[in-house]
């Protein structure tokens, strides 16, 4: 269909100002800039060719008014349900690393939904489409779309690949050990329990004194008393090293470190168990890892939410402009901040 003379004189008027992204530049073309409108959406993501930024048809107006642009990229995607076959109902393979995009991580696609996706050039005010591939259209124009497209979007490189950076403990070569004297650790997992509440899993040795206590309460409940978290507070903060019991083997163990709350590499790990009696060539690992255990809670919960399997998407932005007041917008927005605070501090050691 012809490209109308009004439509036409726009286009070529704004042209020059429709600027073509080089994969270095930040495209955010995923989600609306002030809503969690996207191009899944109902009236799909407007993404401004001159700034690269997108906008949900709510506020693509007002963005065209401020930057004083006509010209936008419109994205609508469906998605369809795949016919079921063989391979499909195959068991998906279980990930191993926390991570996006990498191998043995989670990949972040359904297998069983087809997405169908379409472009079109959106000239606003009038919100008048132009397919792509009209002959009319003006080059730049096209290509600054083109590169749009096939850009990979500021969302998807920030978690494309995403692994834990677990960095050395800066005690790891001058951590204070008590004198063992006659205390020894049982190599035998058996014989751990938490010296507080009796609780035989998520147990943590610490490094300087031997003390086994449980870890703290982990997201759903599950975890322990939180015992071993405690005894560092009680005894001054002056004995950081954890490694959690049941993890230790040659390839390394879970090491956590209170002073600097998180976990931790230790490269002196052999010789401070040494110094308690066990031996890390006789260990075998009996527990999971706080990786491990992440990618469970990942592949189960947190990981749905993120990928919308749950369809749990809170529309935060518009709830809080339903109400006039400030204060209680402040509330909820706090509210909001906690919730997500816990949520991911819990799951943590």
């Amino acid at each position: 269909m012809p490209i109308a003379q009004d439509i036409l004189r726009i286009l070529d008027h704004q042209k020059t100002s429709c600027r073509i992204p080089r994969e270095s530049d930040e495209v955010e073309k995923d989600e609306c800039m002030l809503s969690f409108d996207n191009p899944f959406s109902p009236d799909g993501l407007y993404t401004n060719l001159k700034s690269w930024q997108s906008y949900g048809r709510e506020f693509v107006e007002k963005d065209s008014e401020k930057s004083q642009h006509q010209i936008y990229l419109f994205q609508k995607f469906y998605k369809h349900l795949k016919p079921e076959t063989k391979e499909s109902n195959e068991t998906t393979k279980t990930p191993s690393l926390l991570g996006l995009g990498i191998e043995n991580g989670f990949s972040g696609n359904d297998d069983s939904i087809e997405l169908e996706r379409q472009y079109f050039i959106c000239v606003l005010p009038s919100f008048t489409l132009v397919e792509l591939t009209e002959k009319d259209l003006p080059t730049q124009i096209a290509a600054s779309a083109q590169a749009i497209i096939a850009h990979k979007g500021a969302a998807a490189k920030a978690t494309d690949i995403w692994v834990p950076d677990i960095k050395e403990s800066k005690y790891s070569n001058n951590l204070v050990q008590l004198k063992a004297g006659s205390i020894r650790v049982s190599p035998n997992p058996k014989d751990w329990q938490c010296a507080e509440c009796g609780e035989t899993k998520n147990l943590w040795l610490n490094l300087s004194d031997a003390y086994v206590g449980c870890g703290r309460q982990q997201f759903g409940g599950s975890g322990g008393c939180g015992a071993s978290l405690r005894h560092f507070e009680h005894t001054g903060r002056t004995y950081p090293l954890a490694v959690k019991l049941g993890t230790i083997t040659t390839d390394g163990a879970d090491v956590f470190s209170y002073e600097e709350d998180d976990l931790v590499k230790d490269s002196a790990l052999a010789q401070h168990l040494s110094h308690w009696g066990i031996d890390i060539m006789k260990l075998q690992k009996t527990d999971k890892t706080m990786e491990e255990l992440d990618i469970d809670l990942n592949k189960g919960f947190i990981l749905g939410f993120v990928l919308e399997t749950r369809n749990c998407l809170v529309y935060l932005c518009f709830f809080l402009r339903v109400f006039d007041d400030e204060s209680i917008r402040n509330g909820l927005q706090f509210a909001c901040v906690i919730t997500l605070n816990y949520i991911f501090e819990t799951i943590k050691h």
